[in-house]
């Protein structure tokens, strides 16, 4: 009787053959050899791969070698047969983006059919790309956020930025890269927002089948300055499945907020909850298949304006909805098309507030935010060596503020005190006075469409990709302001020796009055051939060249970079299976990445926005509170910085990368890996305003006032623009329409580098799943990126238009904001069997040393005086924002913020509760309460005043206290 031989499985590697790019962003693959039992390739076996959905069928080649595309993620079952053999089979995990490697040991024939059942770790040896790929049982095993988006944080190198403001999407800085420099991709539709360049929409993570983080060495189809995040909704099978759950996280059971006598403040925690269910089924057996889902997220708690300012009033209620309907429609076995539609309406209700002690307006309000995405996803396989994938799509975003109160005020009833410095009343010292209606306001859109096809061409040792996308953009938005002829009634005040009364109060008009909408085209092509030159070594060659055009209001195009010879990108790599065995892999890549520019800066310096500031003396009262007096007159800071001019031969901002990496199969279920990565940005696009050697603006567009205008431009040694009508020059003579050309001797060239080592360790089985690994890291350099924190210590969401740039010396050089030298992250799962109940035990762990802390005033530290004592006018503070000059123009020279350490927990028990399963669960965030400090404050001297400010060093945020949530979901 013949020996049996097992069916043997690796999912660890492809030992031989062509495994090829034939997946996309939203499909997966499968690539494997059949062996004999004398280890010979087996032509012309037929493999079986089925899902719940439908059966897909190759045939291995003269090499033995088999490939199947462009299927759905998931778990399928692979079946191999062949005349002379038994039968053997297989489940396989399928992640987008991902081919899953196999090789298959047939038995002889006569003996049994052999079934492996489970999953190993995987090493796919068709890609460079650093990251994670987790699929749904995955992540809802671990204690994470009700944001699909958070799932990002457990890559290596990705960490929170928290320096913009909330909402927009861009808390989420990947491999040194600011939040504007992502790409985020959801069924394959972009739904980044148009305006600021983050995340635009937000799920809940029940509807989401597979989670992709890109953070470096990127397919040739993606692009993105910082990483790339790319999530598949669930979808219908041939099965009817259905669940519904509640989650809970009450306010009472959250730990107390931090606050310190500077004014920092924790926000109030919210009683929040939220409900949902999802529904998958057949339409046509075999065929057809839906899935709809609905979540309501309902939180009630203090305004966020409440909590930065001390407003009172009633509660703020906030309720979000989120809307899913994917269809899957299999026109043949090797066709299939995909429509996906999912939005999202959020709405924040605060129907009184105001100020504490500091006037009586009335800061009501109702913000209404909603996203739709409509996505269609055409996947042919043509042959099996020809795939076609086509996408189209669309996206709408809205943001409207409604204020309940919009009183116009006259002038003559304001009262005022003084906020810059000692008043009659102490305790007055530093704040607005609020009077009128809810101030400034806007209603904003943002719609794109998009079209993208992926073509792949399997020709023996070579897989051939080619592609091409295309995505057209509009960005509208139209301000409104309460109070005397449209001002905005939010008041400022400082001292001014120049006043007759050494106060001055001030009011802006500000904001696109009237509405604008802006709109930009981006286009994207590629090629690339991955090429087998020996049994496991596979080089990557290929291009990709992207094309970029920003038009203004009137639809004149300002940015224009078309020229397709002047923006490829390299893409090179390679992999090589060290021993080939299947169970190694040495991998590296070198590539540019070019910007998307988001639509800020059109809206800000090409949409017409007006910016005028009234001042008006103030008169004390024995009180403390006085009355306002003369008008002291008006200055237009709007008008010199619309239409800036635009520096001759500007540049698209790109990073360069070279990526390193090595992983190791330890046993069936374990991988050791270690990535290294350096990556350098190059041409930032900044609007600066230059300075001659005497120290005079060229390009004055207000003279008089001494308002010189920026110009766009890619800072480094020489610079010519084109002055724009009505310039000057620092004699006042007109320069308008000349051509001036500087020799920039002031500002430095701009420097972003990050380079990072990560080793980790990652295991996963049947009932098992953990990862460990470390990151050690350093970015620095003097350009913070795309965004940037705003000088005074607000967020500016701006991209390409951040403040540090605006003058020269508010540029400093050193360690940037977002350095974090170590990084340790620890997550997993284990499910415990007890008698019929299944128990799952999940937790995450994440170390982080602390950011940098430099110290910005009026540059008086640069010059060893004490803050506040230069004055104005002040060679070192041009602009006058009197809190912007880096000490000795240095970044990150005072020290770091105490090292962080959060720890996270899980559980859930599984029942069976008739046809389904009960599943209750508990997170618990931040178990032990850690309150460590996570930023301070880094301003010496308070904006527009150049007084020194007794909050530097201060504890500005801290680490959100212990939060526990409830779940329960019912499953069948």
């Amino acid at each position: 009787m013949a020996s049996v031989r097992r069916l043997c499985f690796s999912a660890l590697a492809l030992v031989a053959g062509t495994a090829a790019f034939a997946q996309t962003a939203t499909t997966g693959a499968v690539s494997g050899t059949v062996l004999d039992g004398s280890g010979q390739p087996v032509a012309g076996a037929t493999v079986t791969l089925a899902s719940s959905q439908i059966t897909r069928t190759v045939t291995t080649d003269a090499s033995g070698h088999f490939l199947a595309g462009l299927l759905n993620p998931g778990s399928w079952r692979v079946t191999v047969q062949h005349a002379g053999a038994a039968s053997a089979t297989q489940t396989v995990s399928v992640s987008t983006n991902t081919t899953s490697p196999m090789v298959l040991h047939l038995a002889e024939e006569g003996t049994a059919t052999v079934t492996v059942m489970g999953t190993a770790a995987a090493i796919d040896p068709t890609t460079t790309s650093q990251g994670i790929n987790l699929p749904s049982e995955v992540f809802s095993k671990l204690p994470t956020s009700r944001n699909l988006n958070d799932l990002a944080y457990l890559a290596p190198s990705t960490h929170f930025g928290g320096t913009m403001s909330e909402g927009e999407g861009l808390d989420y800085s990947m491999s040194g890269a600011s939040g504007a420099e992502n790409q985020f991709i959801i069924d394959g539709l972009v739904t980044n927002d148009p305006r600021y360049g983050g995340q635009g929409t937000e799920l809940v993570p029940d509807f989401i089948d597979t989670v992709e983080v890109q953070t470096g060495g990127f397919k040739p189809e993606f692009s993105a300055l910082g990483g790339v995040f790319n999530a598949t909704i669930k979808s219908g099978t041939n099965d009817l499945r259905a669940s519904a759950w509640v989650t809970w996280a009450p306010a009472d059971l959250v730990a107390k907020p931090k606050s310190n006598e500077a004014g920092f403040r924790q926000a109030t925690p919210a009683d929040r909850y939220d409900v949902g269910f999802s529904v998958g089924g057949p339409l046509l057996k075999d065929k057809l298949f839906y899935f709809v889902g609905a979540d309501g997220d309902f939180q009630t708690g203090k305004t966020p304006e409440a909590n930065n300012s001390g407003f009172t009033g009633d509660k703020d209620k906030v309720t979000r909805g989120q809307y899913i309907l994917k269809l899957n429609w299999y026109l043949a076995e090797n066709q299939q098309l995909t429509g996906t539609y999912f939005g999202t309406d959020r709405k924040d209700t605060q129907a009184n507030a105001y100020p504490s002690g500091y006037g009586n307006a009335q800061f009501g309000r109702t913000i209404k935010y909603s996203t739709s995405n409509v996505s269609l996803v055409w996947d042919w396989s043509i042959t099996p060596t020809v795939l076609l994938s086509v996408k189209a799509g669309a996206s709408h975003l809205d943001d409207n503020t409604l204020p309940t109160d919009t009183t116009n005020l006259s002038i003559d009833d304001q009262y005022w005190f003084s906020a810059g410095g000692p008043s009659p009343n102490p305790a007055l010292d530093g704040f607005d006075y609020y009077r009128g209606g809810y101030g400034s306001y806007a209603h904003e859109k943002g719609d794109t469409s998009q079209l993208k096809a992926d073509l792949t061409w399997i020709a023996g040792d070579h897989t051939l990709k080619f592609g091409a996308s295309y995505l057209s953009s509009s960005y509208f938005r139209e301000d409104f302001a309460s109070g005397p002829a449209g001002q905005n009634l939010t008041w400022g005040i400082y001292e001014d020796p120049s006043s007759s009364t050494g106060v001055t109060a001030y009011s802006t008009l500000y904001g696109n009055i009237g509405g604008a909408k802006v709109k930009a085209i981006y286009q994207g092509y590629y090629a690339q051939d991955t090429w087998e030159l020996a049994t496991g070594f596979r080089l990557f060659y290929g291009a990709r060249a992207e094309t970029q055009e920003q038009k203004d209001l009137y639809g004149r195009t300002f940015l224009k970079f078309t020229d397709l010879g002047k923006y490829i990108q390299p893409r090179l790599g390679f992999t090589w299976d060290l021993h080939k065995d299947g169970r190694s892999k040495l991998n590296g890549s070198y590539a540019w990445y070019y910007e998307q520019i988001p639509q800020r800066i059109g809206i800000r310096e090409f949409g017409n926005q007006q910016f005028l500031l009234q001042y008006y003396d103030v008169t004390y009262s024995p009180t403390g509170l006085g009355t306002l007096g003369a008008n002291t007159g008006t200055v237009d800071y709007g008008t010199p910085f619309n239409f800036v001019p635009v520096a001759h031969g500007i540049k698209l901002p790109k990073r360069t990368e070279v990526t390193l990496g090595f992983e190791q199969a330890i046993g069936q279920n374990l991988v050791f890996s270690v990535n290294g990565i350096y990556r350098d940005l190059k041409d930032p696009i900044e609007d600066s305003t230059i300075i001659d050697p005497a120290g005079n603006p060229y390009n004055y567009a207000d003279y008089a006032n001494g308002i010189a205008q920026a110009i766009l431009w890619n800072p480094g040694s020489s610079v010519s623009w084109t002055a724009r009508p009505g310039s000057t020059d620092a004699a006042g003579n007109d320069i308008s329409g000349q051509t001036v050309t500087v020799n920039n001797s002031l500002y430095p060239e701009a420097k972003n580098r990050y380079v990072a080592l990560t080793v980790g360790l990652k295991r996963q089985t049947a009932t098992t799943f953990w990862s460990l690994n470390y990151t050690w890291s350093h970015l620095y350099g003097n350009y913070e990126g795309v965004i940037a924190p705003d000088l005074g210590g607000g967020g500016q969401p701006d991209g390409n238009i951040t403040a540090s740039w605006d003058y020269w010396p508010y540029v400093g050089t050193g360690d940037l904001n977002q350095d974090r030298r170590h990084s340790f992250k620890a997550y997993g799962s284990h499910k415990f069997m007890l008698g019929s109940l299944a128990w799952t035990v999940g937790g995450s762990w994440t170390w982080q040393s602390g950011l940098p802390v430099s110290l910005f005033d009026d540059g008086s530290s640069t010059l060893g005086l004490a803050p506040g004592t230069l004055g104005s006018p002040n060679p070192l503070d041009p602009g006058q924002y009197d809190n912007s000059t880096p000490d000795h123009f240095q970044l990150g020279n005072h020290g770091r913020t105490a090292s962080t350490s959060q720890v996270d927990f899980h559980t859930d028990l599984e029942w069976k509760l008739g046809k389904g399963k009960l599943i209750p669960s508990v997170d618990v965030f931040n178990l032990f309460n850690a309150r460590t400090v996570t930023s301070v404050w880094q301003y010496a001297t308070h904006s527009y005043t150049d007084l020194p400010d007794a909050r530097y060093g201060q504890p500005q945020e801290w680490l959100e206290g212990r939060r526990i949530q409830f779940g329960v979901k019912y499953q069948f």
